[in-house]
């Protein structure tokens, strides 16, 4: 085995970010945390404005610092960086999360134990710093092995609880579809899984932060346009898609007018949200609950986005 293969990191982090200072050393430093210590840092500036590029500079060479001369869409900044990762396994941090100490040592033996694994993801903590308010997101045990059917009735993962394999990605050239800002993980983890089996770890390893500047909050209008194009994808992936996996493409479908009826409630457009609601209503509990929603007064919904401190 030659010296570079020897000193080579098993997990590369990716940490993609943009003026990201308020939070980033915090993020950083968790990684500099791990119980597992066989990792390199992999942290594409996107262009920033702030410090963020001299915090990123002042931690030692398992960092690498890379960035581009202008401010290119989130999922074409994460390619790049995943263009320069050593190792065999990907791990991906946004910069304003924060791993728990056990996180990568607990992914690796999972990977360790099984060659065939493509993924695995952890439960997590949601940090609401609007209400001041942290709790687990999964309070039951999550899908593993062959879960994408059960991915598209309900979507469990936050990108910085995963782990993949390298060769997973490489398997499809460019691994995130440069066009999205917002679903490109969903995008390309559900095309991984389409074939490739899952683990999950029901302890929650992720501290999940929930802002007001977060991409999610400030594009969140633009989620049923993004979903629409990842059901393109699966269809370009698999062209029988909609014959070979019927139910999975009827919640593809439905996800696009489930967001966009989101969308129709905060502005308080009852009647166009109905409108989107009316065929999936069916679906599931939670499509439902939505279109029942629908005939609620808008009053009501803001009186309780503001007294839970919800942002979406």
């Amino acid at each position: 085995m030659s010296k570079e293969m020897q000193t080579r990191p098993l997990v590369t982090v990716i940490i993609n970010c943009l003026n990201a200072d308020r939070y980033m050393r915090e993020a950083i430093e968790s990684v500099y945390q791990q119980t597992y210590t066989h990792w390199e840092i992999v942290l594409w500036d996107n262009a920033s404005t702030d410090s963020t590029r001299e915090i990123a500079e002042s931690f030692d060479d398992k960092l690498s610092v890379f960035s581009g001369s202008e401010t290119i869409p989130l999922y074409a900044a994460r390619n790049k960086a995943l263009e320069k990762a050593r190792g065999q396994l990907i791990a991906f941090l946004d910069s304003d999360d924060v791993w728990q100490p056990h996180k990568l040592e607990k992914q690796v033996s999972l990977f360790e134990e099984d060659d065939a694994l493509s993924l695995v993801y952890t439960n997590y903590l949601k940090d609401n710093l609007q209400t001041k308010r942290i709790k687990k997101s999964f309070k039951r045990i999550q899908p593993e092995n062959n879960v994408f059917e059960a991915f598209t009735k309900k979507y469990p993962i936050c990108i910085s609880t995963t782990m993949i394999r390298k060769d997973a990605a490489c398997e499809q050239g460019c691994f995130f579809d440069s066009r999205f800002n917002l679903c490109g993980d969903y995008d390309a983890f559900m095309r991984v899984l389409y074939q490739g089996k899952a683990r999950y770890i029901h302890e929650p390893l992720v501290v999940y932060k929930i802002h007001e500047a977060m991409c999610s909050q400030r594009h969140q209008n633009d989620f049923a346009g993004e979903m629409e194009m990842v059901r393109d994808n699966m269809k370009v992936l698999d062209s029988h898609f909609a014959l070979t996996h019927p139910k999975a493409y009827e919640y593809l479908c439905a996800l696009p007018e489930y967001m966009r009826s989101l969308s129709f409630m905060r502005e308080g457009a009852m009647q166009k949200a109905r409108t989107r609601m009316a065929p999936y209503k069916t679906l599931s509990s939670k499509y439902l609950l939505t279109y029942l929603g629908t005939f609620v007064s808008p009053r009501f919904w803001a009186y309780c986005r503001k007294v839970k401190g919800e942002l979406l």
